[in-house]
């Protein structure tokens, strides 16, 4: 470091950005204190999604199952016995025979500019990208055991459209 980087600025930076990349770390406590909107990342686990609010937009980490060679869907996560949709342990991921494969380039910037179009109001909300998310919900309510839902139906955070599109494992 050169001196310049201090404590005060990684929060006066956090606090007054217009928007804010992780991959929901604790510094990212600091623009939500501040309702700087988010994108979150190679999020897990899943069940923790529905404590970020509509301002947060999330892409999770995709779940390979090694011995198949194919993604998990999500409606798989959702009725698995071992609770994968809370997991934490990645020894418990091994376990399953999951790899966890990190978000693309790609999947991170059109996540960004998603969240960047909604917030400048440039974005158009479709047909398809409302389907797209109230099937992802509706599967997230069936979590097992249950995750932290949001009981507002509209203080729920976005899950990536393009992500959503590109990815249709995560819907059925």
């Amino acid at each position: 470091s050169n001196g310049m980087r201090t404590d005060f600025l990684d929060v006066y930076l956090s606090a007054n950005c217009e928007i804010f990349i992780s991959t929901v770390l604790g510094i990212d406590s600091i623009p939500e204190i501040f309702r700087v909107p988010r994108v979150l990342t190679n999020y897990i686990p899943i069940a923790n999604f529905g404590k970020y609010g509509p301002q947060d937009l999330i892409i999770p980490k995709q779940y390979w199952i090694e011995n198949e060679n194919r993604y998990m869907p999500f409606s798989e996560i959702v009725a698995s016995k071992n609770a994968l949709g809370s997991c934490t342990s990645s020894y418990e991921y091994q376990r399953a025979g999951l790899k966890l494969v990190e978000n693309t380039p790609d999947e991170i910037t059109l996540a960004t500019q998603e969240l960047l179009a909604r917030k400048n109001g440039t974005w158009q909300v479709t047909v398809e990208a409302k389907t797209l998310q109230d099937k992802f919900w509706s599967l997230y309510d069936q979590l097992s055991p249950p995750g932290i839902k949001s009981r507002v139906d509209d203080h729920k955070p976005i899950i990536g459209t393009e992500f959503l599109r590109a990815n249709p494992h995560w819907t059925a």
